[in-house]
């Protein structure tokens, strides 16, 4: 039993010392009915033209490409499909493998082939009244896939970013520090995917000029919160929080009930 297992780890060993990918299919998205290539590029010490490249689909299953009118394989290894489309079933997790006859064959990286879309808003800004100097927060959260470009209009105009003082957040959202009399007036945000758009609603920023009252001593008043989310590990995440109160709040993470070390 000892000695097989170190003969299966030395044919893989050995066979990933002599075949080597120099391109691995990537996870690709495309728009519906577009067409599409997954790379599977081999580079073998010796006999490179007894590489034998073939692809597995979202089964398992080896592809034939008999009698498939949509998917074929180029003359170096790497697949083409002429028009993505949903109803055949041709978006999936595929993967290569290439082989090199009496010596053992390697298996690429999973690649996800999906189509693009734009659901829509999970969360669009709402209307908010700060004093000046306060801050505001302007939420979109959008559903998308490829993850939308967030662009903001002010007044239905594009926003011009004041990089001191604002930012769009990687959430989508808009937040505004030390709000000036000028930061009045209508926002909203435009989502982008690639081929298509969405406007959130309309959200007004209303200005209280009233500074003896804003110097009044206030409790922390929250304009953003945390969202709950199901999250696929390694992928990146933003949890958004913001408040106002005089004095200006401090806010800290916890994570389980303890506090989360930033340092």
């Amino acid at each position: 039993m000892c000695l097989l297992g170190v003969f299966v780890f030395f044919v893989i060993f050995f066979s990933a010392h002599i075949l080597e990918f120099t391109v691995e299919p990537s996870d690709t998205v495309v728009e519906s009915g577009q067409s599409t290539v997954l790379d599977c590029v081999v580079r073998a010490s010796h006999h490179q033209s007894s590489v034998l490249i073939q692809w597995l689909d979202q089964d398992g299953s080896k592809l034939t490409f008999i009698g498939d009118s949509y998917r074929s394989q180029l003359t170096n290894g790497s697949l083409y499909i002429t028009s993505v489309i949903e109803e055949q079933r041709l978006t999936g997790k595929y993967q290569c493998i290439a082989t090199l006859p009496n010596v053992g064959s390697i298996v690429s990286r999973i690649a996800k082939l999906s189509i693009a879309n734009l659901v829509g808003f999970q969360e669009e800004p709402r209307d908010l009244s700060v004093y000046v100097n306060q801050r505001a927060y302007f939420a979109c959260h959008v559903i998308g896939n490829p993850s939308p470009k967030i662009r903001w209009l002010k007044d239905e105009r594009p926003l011009i970013i004041d990089d001191v003082r604002m930012a769009i957040l990687p959430s989508g959202a808009l937040e505004i520090d030390e709000v000036v009399e000028s930061d009045q007036g209508s926002y909203r945000c435009n989502a982008s995917g690639l081929s298509s758009y969405k406007l959130s609603n309309k959200a007004i920023l209303h200005i209280n000029r009233d500074q003896e009252e804003a110097l009044h001593v206030t409790p922390p008043t929250f304009i953003a919160k945390p969202l709950p989310g199901t999250f696929v590990e390694g992928q990146n995440v933003s949890l958004d929080c913001a408040a106002n109160s005089f004095p200006v709040p401090t806010i800290t993470w916890l994570k389980d009930g303890y506090p989360i070390d930033m340092k």
